[in-house]
């Protein structure tokens, strides 16, 4: 379970939320939880991955079977968090809204840009779907597909619009297309795993 902490670290009303996980995992599984407070979400989540290696990536998911990625700033409940646990996909993730004041979800395809889906969108489906990209902060993958990516696993390139203006493309979204570029897996999304997305926003 890896936890990267970008620029604040896990916020107090979310904390006790670890503390019956942890008891939880101790006593039924054989997982680990680790965390890193990084300058952002792509340092953190790279480093976690390889477990600080970075002079050799793929060793640390040498390792391990499973990577379960959850920001610090994600509110999620014990069946939530076992749900995605226990789904047999190599690539899959609930979903969050991106904050109070923009409802769309961060899941989506890729067309000529990303698109992402409305919370309507998603709930639409009656069972597990495929789709090009996922937000990075509830989702499990399989170790033997980080094994066969290029490193770093996630970084922000600068990505030419149809028009030719430049764009910026968030880190978790290139990583959801590499993996399915090097490895021709998808990301799948658990329509009723919705999970809390706690943002601080100016009202």
């Amino acid at each position: 379970f890896l936890v990267p902490m970008g620029q604040q670290m896990v916020p107090s009303l979310l904390f006790n939320q670890w503390v019956p996980f942890q008891d939880w995992l101790t006593k039924n599984e054989d997982g680990k939880i680790m965390n890193m407070v990084a300058s952002n979400q792509t340092e953190g989540r790279n480093k976690l991955l390889t477990h600080g290696n970075q002079s050799n990536p793929h060793e640390f998911a040498k390792t391990v079977e499973w990577f379960i990625l959850i920001d610090a700033d994600i509110k999620f409940s014990l069946p939530q968090m076992q749900e995605l646990m226990y789904s047999e996909e190599k690539f899959v993730s609930g979903w969050y809204i991106f904050n109070p004041n923009n409802q769309t979800s961060l899941v989506g395809y890729w067309k000529d840009e990303p698109t992402l889906l409305s919370p309507e969108e998603v709930l639409s489906h009656k069972e597990i779907f495929e789709v090009d990209h996922v937000a990075g902060g509830f989702m499990k993958i399989h170790s033997s597909l980080i094994q066969q990516l290029e490193f770093p696993f996630y970084y922000v390139p600068k990505i030419e619009r149809s028009n030719g203006d430049p764009t910026w493309i968030a880190e978790d979204l290139i990583f959801a297309r590499n993996v399915y570029e090097q490895t021709g897996i998808k990301p799948k999304v658990i329509p009723t795993l919705k999970v809390g997305h706690v943002k601080w926003v100016t009202i």
